[in-house]
């Protein structure tokens, strides 16, 4: 069949129209706590904090951050007294969330100083966090932003899967780093899913962040619980802030504009104790094709556990030998850097299945 130079514009139109058309959506809302209403006095306690804490949000944010804290607090003291009480789970997240959302609103910074409030009946919360032994985790240089906030929409990052259980799901954004600076087989912004907790002595409340990929449970007034995760929402609001899709057409037709694109990323923290698998692409694509897969895995417990995902970018527009080469020198950085890796596992479609295939292959070189 030919194509006369009409039906090839149309085609060409059709397939950049594709390309530019948005893989997630994510817009933000205001949630509530919603039903039911708590019976037991503590945790009505709580609630009755929680209501007070929205009506000071705008007027005063330090005053609805100490409300909040109460909430969570109150809502602590019944989860020591019954764990597997939903409506204290429930209440205990909601508040923490909130307390995120008012530090964000108001561009306050806890993590750099401890931040004091006012407490609810007098005194003050003294509010910090618990140091983190990963040097790429230092809270003051993210945007903090609660999962509950986020509309999650679109094809590519459906279902929405989180993990039921104990802290604020929050999404950790890092402004942009200039290759100079960011850390080797970084992405230039981080979209990080993270729990907190709040760990009370008296009236210091100090927060501890987790990896959800790497922390199945945590603590909350000595009681052991599962960790709340959204796994979902980083990647979402990853996918509609960057909009990979854009890149891979015209990385096709014109590779070397996109030179600097070849490289390998991680996806999650480094842990020397998982085994890596790397995603590679196929023609006029990117890693974004990797979303929907990458969303479910992260889902998986058995994954998580024992598993850490990375994928490989490059300009579909060069030679297979050319970006296996590509590929190649990335894997020997890979092993300069973290020297103790376990063995990789390949994932190829399309061409990326080319490129893998000449990763295991002898050439007899």
């Amino acid at each position: 069949m030919k194509i006369n130079h009409r039906q090839f514009f149309l085609l060409a139109t059709l397939a950049t129209l594709s390309a530019c058309a948005p893989l997630a959506k994510v817009g933000e809302t205001k949630p509530g706590l919603g039903p039911p209403p708590a019976t037991i006095p503590e945790l009505r306690r709580s609630e009755q904090a929680i209501a007070d804490g929205r009506q000071l949000e705008q007027s005063d944010p330090r005053r609805a951050i100490g409300f909040y804290l109460s909430g969570v607090e109150t809502a602590t003291r019944e989860l020591w007294r019954d764990a597997k009480d939903r409506l204290a789970v429930r209440d205990y997240n909601f508040a923490l969330s909130r307390v995120f959302a008012v530090i964000r609103d108001a561009r306050l910074d806890p993590w750099t100083h401890p931040l004091r409030v006012p407490a609810p009946g007098g005194g003050e919360y003294v509010l910090t966090h618990h140091p983190h032994a990963n040097r790429l985790w230092k809270p003051q240089e993210f945007d903090l932003i609660p999962a509950d906030e986020l509309d999650v929409r679109g094809k590519f990052v459906l279902p929405r899967n989180t993990r039921q259980g104990a802290g604020a799901s929050l999404v950790a954004v890092q402004a942009e780093q200039s290759p100079e600076t960011r850390q080797r087989f970084l992405a230039a912004r981080i979209y990080f899913a993270v729990t907190a907790v709040a760990h009370f002595s008296e009236r210091r409340c100090e927060i501890e962040f987790m990896d959800p990929l790497a922390v199945e449970t945590t603590n909350v007034s000595g009681r052991r619980l599962p960790s709340a995760a959204d796994f979902t929402a980083p990647l979402a609001l990853g996918l509609s802030r960057e909009r990979p899709e854009r890149i891979g057409l015209r990385a096709m037709l014109n590779p070397e504009k996109f030179a600097e694109k070849a490289r390998l990323t991680r996806l999650q923290p480094y842990d020397p104790g998982k085994i890596p698998v790397l995603f590679i692409h196929g023609l006029q694509s990117t890693p974004a094709t990797w979303a929907p897969m990458v969303n479910e895995l992260w889902a998986d417990p058995v994954v998580r556990r024992n598993y850490q995902l990375w994928v490989f970018s490059y300009p579909s527009g060069y030679p297979v030998p050319y970006s296996a080469l590509l590929l190649r020198r990335e894997l020997d950085a890979l092993n300069k850097v973290f020297p103790g890796h376990r063995p990789i596992v390949l994932v190829g479609h399309s061409m990326g299945g080319i490129i893998s295939r000449l990763m295991i292959t002898d050439t007899g070189g």
